[in-house]
């Protein structure tokens, strides 16, 4: 009789499972193995269950920030919390309707402190904390603890204090023989110190830390320090988180400029145009030069400075010396040698001399627009100067007044200055003068 192949569709056959991993089949099949693995999905089933009951298991809040508040009365006095800082938080744990507990983030609670009527004075105090919620929480949700329980609060009164920084009294050396320093300088003018009043009030002075270098300056130098605090001892001192400095970092500059000496020369102004004014001859100036300190590229384009005008009616024969200001002095550059004066001497004044004489004429200069001037002075004696041969021949009617309006704003009568011209001779007016005028609008064409 012929084996039959044994169809594995026919109906009713049963097969067993053919298991692609042996292994796993066999743990399976192991009763203990099923029993461990019931035990631990029940611990992670129990674990998320719990997780998610807020109603048994409070919920931790993080980084719920700190917020001290002193009371009226210690504010009032000056009072003020340094710490905890507004950075410094704890964890609080709430419980109750899982819904609403896990809506809940750090934005919505705050720890305050839970007695502050004790906070009245300077000092540190340890205080305990409870939260509070910063907006609508829910009464269904409570809180059940805090960590930390307590914080440390150190409050004293609020101290400000503007101090300039002191550099050191010794820098990089500088080639004096051919550079100038004005020293160094800081870029602030003060620096703020606030803080707990028993820290700023133990701070004396301020300064930097900085090591000189050994090799001579040739050029400005500029470099960041920070401020450093010192006491009336000249130590050093540590200061806490609760002080600020402001700036904390200053920046230095010591400034190096080249020198040059160059020549002081004098200038004079309304003086006749024909009067010999040689520098050769006529005056002395002392000092005769200067040695002054600028940028290179300054400094190699000049060779003098000029000193402020000597105005011809400060002359006569008895007032022929005269110290002057530098005027022209270049912007970035400064005088080291001396002051910033020089005294000019007329040597030749002793050919002229002087005669007193009437000006009778007058004429206006410098009048306001839309406005007309009239001079109610008629006649003001003066004093002219010159050389006698000169004097001899100038009249009352070689003289002129110029009446100078441009000190006047509104119609009415004015007293204003006046300068005499004296007609085409070497010849000029010593002394100031004043007349009076009435100055009024102009009519409407």
């Amino acid at each position: 009789m012929k084996n039959k192949t044994k169809n594995p569709n026919v109906p009713g056959r049963k097969e067993r499972v053919k298991w692609t991993f042996p292994r796993l089949k066999r743990m399976f099949d192991n009763n203990r193995f099923l029993f461990v693995l019931s035990l631990i999905l029940a611990l992670l089933l129990w674990i998320f269950l719990a997780f998610n009951d807020t109603e048994h298991y409070p919920k931790r809040i993080s980084d719920v920030p700190i917020s001290i508040t002193l009371s009226d009365e210690a504010q009032q006095k000056g009072l003020r919390v340094f710490s905890p800082d507004r950075t410094d938080t704890v964890n609080v744990f709430v419980r109750g309707n899982t819904l609403l507990v896990n809506q809940i983030d750090n934005t919505d609670l705050q720890a305050v402190a839970e007695n502050v009527s004790e906070l009245d004075s300077p000092g540190e105090y340890t205080v305990d904390l409870v939260a509070r919620a910063t907006g609508n929480l829910s009464s269904n949700v409570e809180v059940s603890s805090l960590s930390p329980a307590s914080v440390k609060v150190y409050i004293d009164y609020a101290a400000e204090e503007n101090m300039p920084v002191t550099l050191p009294t010794t820098l990089d050396p500088i080639d004096t023989d051919q550079y100038y320093s004005p020293g160094p300088a800081v870029d602030v003018d003060s620096v703020t110190i606030s803080g707990p009043d028993a820290e700023v009030s133990r701070i004396d002075h301020l300064g930097i830390r900085y090591t000189p270098g050994s090799t001579p300056l040739t050029s400005t130098k500029t470099f960041d320090a920070d401020v450093i605090a010192y006491d009336a001892d000249g130590e050093v001192l540590e200061l806490s988180d609760y002080v600020t400095l402001d700036p904390a970092r200053v920046t230095v500059t010591i400034q190096v400029q080249p020198k040059k000496t160059v020549t002081v020369t004098p200038t004079f102004t309304n003086m006749p145009d024909s009067l010999d004014l040689d520098p050769g001859t006529a005056f002395t100036v002392n000092p005769s030069s200067v040695e002054i300190a600028g940028p290179k590229e300054t400094l190699d384009g000049i060779s003098e400075v000029s000193l402020e005008p000597i105005d011809a009616s400060q002359i006569d024969e008895n007032h022929t010396s005269f110290t002057q200001k530098v005027a022209n002095l270049p912007t970035g550059c400064t005088i080291v040698s001396s002051g910033n004066t020089a005294t000019v001497t007329l040597n030749r004044m002793d050919q002229y001399t002087s005669q007193q004489m009437t000006c009778t004429q007058f004429t206006t200069v410098n009048t306001p627009t839309g406005m007309t001037a009239s001079v109610v002075t008629t006649s003001v004696p003066v004093t002219i100067v010159g050389k006698a041969a000169d004097l001899q021949n100038i009249t009352n009617a070689n003289l002129m007044g110029m009446v100078d309006l441009s000190s006047v704003t509104e119609p009415g009568t004015a007293t204003v200055p006046m300068t005499v011209r004296v007609g085409s001779a070497p010849c000029w007016a010593y002394g100031t003068y004043q007349v009076q005028v009435v100055v009024a609008r102009q009519n409407a064409a």
